[in-house]
Protein backbone atom coordinates (compact mmCIF):
# COMPACT_ATOMS: atom_id res chain seq x y z
CA UNK A 1 0.00 0.00 0.00
CA UNK A 2 3.03 2.15 0.46
CA UNK A 3 3.18 2.80 -3.29
CA UNK A 4 0.08 3.94 -3.65
CA UNK A 5 1.31 7.24 -1.96
CA UNK A 6 0.16 10.00 0.51
CA UNK A 7 -3.35 10.70 -0.75
CA UNK A 8 -4.33 7.10 -0.08
CA UNK A 9 -2.62 6.38 2.47
CA UNK A 10 -4.65 9.74 4.29
CA UNK A 11 -8.32 7.85 2.92
CA UNK A 12 -6.94 4.54 4.34
CA UNK A 13 -6.56 6.67 8.00
CA UNK A 14 -9.72 8.32 7.75
CA UNK A 15 -11.31 5.37 7.66
CA UNK A 16 -9.47 3.32 10.24
CA UNK A 17 -9.66 6.12 12.68
CA UNK A 18 -13.39 6.27 12.26
CA UNK A 19 -13.84 9.63 10.75
CA UNK A 20 -15.13 7.89 7.52
CA UNK A 21 -17.51 4.53 7.82
CA UNK A 22 -15.44 1.72 7.27
CA UNK A 23 -18.11 0.74 4.68
CA UNK A 24 -15.86 2.49 2.14
CA UNK A 25 -13.40 0.07 2.57
CA UNK A 26 -15.90 -1.75 -0.26
CA UNK A 27 -15.25 1.00 -3.01
CA UNK A 28 -12.96 0.02 -6.01
CA UNK A 29 -10.20 2.26 -5.07
CA UNK A 30 -9.17 0.09 -2.22
CA UNK A 31 -11.03 -3.32 -2.96
CA UNK A 32 -8.53 -3.71 -6.31
CA UNK A 33 -5.38 -2.43 -4.12
CA UNK A 34 -5.64 -4.78 -1.14
CA UNK A 35 -6.84 -7.72 -3.37
CA UNK A 36 -3.67 -7.09 -5.64
CA UNK A 37 -1.41 -6.53 -2.38
CA UNK A 38 -2.74 -10.15 -1.35
CA UNK A 39 -2.14 -11.55 -4.25
CA UNK A 40 1.12 -10.34 -4.44
CA UNK A 41 2.50 -11.76 -0.99
CA UNK A 42 0.33 -15.10 -1.55
CA UNK A 43 2.36 -15.87 -4.53
CA UNK A 44 5.15 -14.69 -3.24
CA UNK A 45 5.33 -16.81 -0.10
CA UNK A 46 3.68 -19.82 -1.04
CA UNK A 47 4.17 -20.12 -4.31
CA UNK A 48 7.59 -18.98 -4.67
CA UNK A 49 8.87 -19.62 -1.44
CA UNK A 50 10.21 -16.24 -0.44
CA UNK A 51 10.38 -15.35 3.06
CA UNK A 52 8.83 -12.30 4.48
CA UNK A 53 11.63 -9.71 4.49
CA UNK A 54 12.73 -7.79 7.88
CA UNK A 55 12.34 -4.33 8.37
CA UNK A 56 14.34 -2.41 10.57
CA UNK A 57 12.28 0.44 12.40
CA UNK A 58 13.28 3.55 13.74
CA UNK A 59 13.00 3.31 17.73
CA UNK A 60 13.91 6.37 19.47
CA UNK A 61 14.08 4.69 23.15
CA UNK A 62 16.72 2.19 21.64
CA UNK A 63 18.87 4.26 19.67
CA UNK A 64 18.99 7.43 22.95
CA UNK A 65 19.91 3.81 24.51
CA UNK A 66 22.29 2.89 21.75
CA UNK A 67 24.44 6.25 21.70
CA UNK A 68 25.09 6.35 25.16
CA UNK A 69 26.30 2.62 25.11
CA UNK A 70 29.00 3.85 21.97
CA UNK A 71 30.26 6.73 23.52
Amino acid sequence: MQRKGNTFLARWADIMTGRVPKIHLLRPEFVIVITFCLAQLVVQRYILGQKAQQVETHNPTNAATNSKKQK
